[in-house]
């Protein structure tokens, strides 16, 4: 975190990072914010350099003998990755780990390029090769989604180095993404729920079929029904407020009888140091990302084996509850306020669904308008 050093009211404002590098010595990282020019940064061994040089560089820009174009473009994209990664467009995303390691490949593959000669050709070249080496986990190639994220996220970077005046433009945004096939529209049958719900009564995890009933009820996203806590659902009315949502905006939902049954259930047995609905039931790690709630990854896809269904994944709980809510008569728009989609565009992938109110619209319009004619 950057520590304010100085703050001129006028134009001026100098602060200061500490940073550990990988052989374990300590560098001191100084940057200079001077009103309606380029962020300027410099990192230094010693403190005393690096305060020196502040003093040093604010009186230059005082003078008007600073040479910004100059300074410039000695940054390197390892230091613009390092000044984003602290910077306040950075620290509001929800998530941060996963960018963080996108961001960790392209400083190791430009970090010593200048920020200066980052063009498309540099970018996409860098690009493909990452498109031709197996995923380190399974040993696969690495899907199209994946290597667009890696993209976006560099994206996101160069943008902010735009609004910082440290590039004329971006040129990721030169690049086209690959094709995504995002139509996939798994839903459970009458009998797979039934089959499903049986198992998840059998699971050795107590969460599993109470999370299942909630997210069908809902149509809530994985993180944002294990996100809830005992505050923001109402075991009188079912109530759900949903604040860790994907697009930053809470909606509220309404329970159906067997999930609020459910989660009746449920709260008999709450955990004593978690406000989560759905705490870790023991001290669990994803990596080195800590998982602040309980992981049913496993005892899901164990349910949905024992159930015998296949090709099933969480996220298909939520196409599910789309497909339920239309089938059982709601509109479009109600199914979008239900789920959060931010346009109609996403709930509309359901609406051949509908096939009850398409059976009563037609009949309007043959009661109304054709029976007459044929008579």
């Amino acid at each position: 975190m950057f520590h304010p050093i100085a703050i001129r009211k006028e134009i001026y404002m100098a602060s200061y990072r500490k940073r550990k590098n990988k052989d374990g010595t300590f560098s001191h990282q100084f940057r200079i914010r001077r009103k309606g020019y380029p962020l300027v940064t410099k990192t230094f061994e010693r403190k005393t350099d690096g305060e020196a040089w502040v003093q040093e560089t604010e009186t230059s820009m005082r003078a008007g003998k600073f040479n910004f174009d100059s300074f410039s473009s000695e940054i390197t994209v390892a230091e613009l990755i390092t000044l984003y990664v602290s910077s306040p467009d950075f620290q509001k995303r929800k998530s941060k780990h996963s960018p963080i390691q996108t961001l960790d490949w392209w400083k190791q593959k430009l970090g010593a390029l200048p920020v200066k000669n980052l063009c498309r050709p540099v970018i996409k070249r860098q690009w493909m090769e990452l498109e031709r080496t197996p995923s380190a986990r399974t040993g696969r190639p690495l899907t199209n989604r994946t290597l667009n994220s890696y993209l976006e996220t560099f994206s996101a970077c160069l943008s902010h180095a735009v609004a910082e005046e440290l590039l004329d433009e971006n040129p990721v945004l030169k690049i086209r993404r690959r094709p995504l096939d995002n139509a996939r529209e798994r839903v459970l049958s009458s009998d797979e729920l039934r089959r499903l719900l049986d198992a998840a009564s059998q699971s050795s995890n107590r969460y599993l079929k109470t999370a299942i009933l909630m997210s069908l009820s809902t149509g809530g996203r994985r993180g944002e029904v294990m996100g809830l806590t005992w505050s923001d659902v109402s075991l009188e009315t079912g109530e759900v407020r949903f604040r860790l949502t994907k697009s930053g905006k809470r909606r509220v939902v309404v329970l159906g009888s067997s999930a609020l049954q459910a989660l009746r259930e449920h709260s008999k047995l709450r955990s004593l140091t978690s406000p989560l609905i759905f705490p870790p039931l023991k001290v669990r790690r994803m990596g080195t990302k800590h998982v602040p709630w309980e992981d049913l990854k496993a005892p899901f896809y164990r349910a949905c084996k024992q159930a015998g269904i296949s090709d099933f994944r969480w996220h298909d709980l939520r196409h599910s509850a789309a497909s339920f809510l239309i089938m059982s008569g709601a509109t479009i728009e109600e199914a979008m306020k239900v789920l959060g989609h931010q346009s109609a565009a996403m709930s509309w992938r359901y609406a051949h669904l509908d096939t009850r109110r398409n059976a009563e619209l037609a009949s309007r319009v043959d009661d109304n308008f054709l029976a007459q004619a044929v008579a």
